[in-house]
């Protein structure tokens, strides 16, 4: 929690980019042992006396984001917590993990294998914690990043005819296949890296199998 006892950052925080600064700025001094993903393990469960309740939104999507210098010493297999943080949200896709991590070009630090592992079992965005500047790798993240609801649709489609057309009243406009993607699984479709002008239609066109 912050001074004032808020568990986390929500659209209610006053002045959050200070709030998430406060946070994130912790020091050196615990623990050796870090557990990384052991902890978005434990902040994803409710504790006594009621710690984290509420924090999970029913339905919402679970970018987790990791800073570190070091490798993970958490216990469990990585391929368990894969699985941990995957059940935790309605849908494998809604989640994604990004490794800000360390390694040979960043003196001083530890190549974080156990995080990037998890990356690539969930998808994600991979980065140098040494780099300065992380704009170019928070923009990969935000691709990644579910713009819609699943689109359900009426008929298994054949995935080599699909196409989605966009249609604000003035122009059309048919998506690039990489802002969307379709679940075979739940016969759904979702847009990522585009937001839809309000008002404006959205179809998907595609030939039945």
């Amino acid at each position: 929690p912050d001074a004032a006892g808020t568990l986390w950052i929500d659209e209610a925080t006053a002045a959050p980019l200070t709030n998430l600064q406060g946070r994130v700025r912790v020091g050196i001094g615990g623990s050796a042992v870090e557990q990384g993903l052991e902890a978005a393990r434990a902040a994803l469960e409710d504790h006594d006396p009621g710690f984290n309740t509420g924090f999970r939104r029913v339905g919402a999507q679970l970018a987790v984001v990791v800073l570190s210098d070091e490798d993970d010493s958490s216990p469990m297999s990585t391929v368990d917590y894969a699985t941990k943080l995957s059940t935790a949200v309605p849908s494998p896709a809604d989640v994604t993990f990004t490794s800000f991590v360390g390694g040979a070009g960043c003196p001083g630090t530890a190549a974080g294998v156990r995080y990037l592992d998890v990356t690539t079992q969930l998808d994600g965005a991979v980065g140098d914690v040494c780099d300065a500047d992380l704009s170019d790798e928070l923009d990969d993240l935000m691709g990644l990043v579910w713009n819609s609801a699943p689109f359900a649709l009426s008929d298994t489609p054949d995935q080599t005819t699909i196409m989605v057309l966009v249609d604000d009243g003035v122009s059309q406009v048919v998506l690039d296949p990489t802002a969307w993607a379709y679940d075979a699984i739940g016969n759904t479709l979702r847009i990522r890296s585009f937001s839809a002008p309000a008002g404006a239609a959205i179809e998907v066109i595609y030939e039945p199998l």
